[in-house]
């Protein structure tokens, strides 16, 4: 059975709890306050860190993972590490290369440096994963594609960088990641 009261009934009982429901509603805007504070901090990284503002040089290292049973059966050359830089600001970058030819035999086996360079182009900006792309043409061999993807970390003095090469023939090869500190 529904209790009838009347208004009076009805005023003093708010006035009673009128405490109760300021408080309520103070907690519920300061935890709505504190989620949204909480959620734009754990973004920052995200938001601050915009497409246009990877600038300056970076000394950098690779490490590469390439096709090395392939490059065993075979007896090829297989790229292992490189070291370079990467200028952002000239959108160019140059690497010291090194290989061991012939990959995975025990006899006769040398280790080969060569030179890379080229130019690097922006390709996007995905604003979910804060990743950058670029792609970067080989100034040697202009059917040598790299895909690079970076990630700007510490304060953006620090990229972590991963590439795959496509040659405009279709072939793929060459994953590496390293890590690239500004100059």
């Amino acid at each position: 059975m529904i209790e009838v009261r009347s208004r009076n009934e009805v005023v003093k009982v708010f006035k009673k709890y009128k405490n109760l429901f300021g408080n309520i509603v103070s907690a519920g805007l300061l935890f709505l306050t504190v989620a949204v504070v909480t959620l734009l901090s754990n973004n920052k990284q995200a938001l601050a860190v915009s497409p246009n503002l990877i600038t300056g040089t970076c000394g950098i290292i690779f490490n590469v993972n390439q096709d090395g049973w392939e490059a065993y059966q075979y007896g090829e050359e297989s790229t292992n590490m490189a070291i370079g830089t990467v200028d952002f600001n000239e959108r160019k970058y140059g690497f010291k290369v090194s290989s061991v030819k012939p990959f995975g035999h025990s006899s006769n086996v040398s280790e080969v440096f060569k030179n890379m360079s080229g130019t690097l182009s922006f390709e996007g900006f995905n604003s979910l994963t804060g990743v950058h792309e670029y792609k970067g043409i080989d100034a040697n061999d202009a059917s040598m594609i790299h895909h690079i993807s970076v990630v700007p970390v510490n304060s953006g003095n620090t990229l972590l960088i991963t590439t795959y090469t496509e040659s405009v023939y279709g072939a793929t090869s060459a994953v590496a990641s390293g890590v690239c500190q500004k100059i």
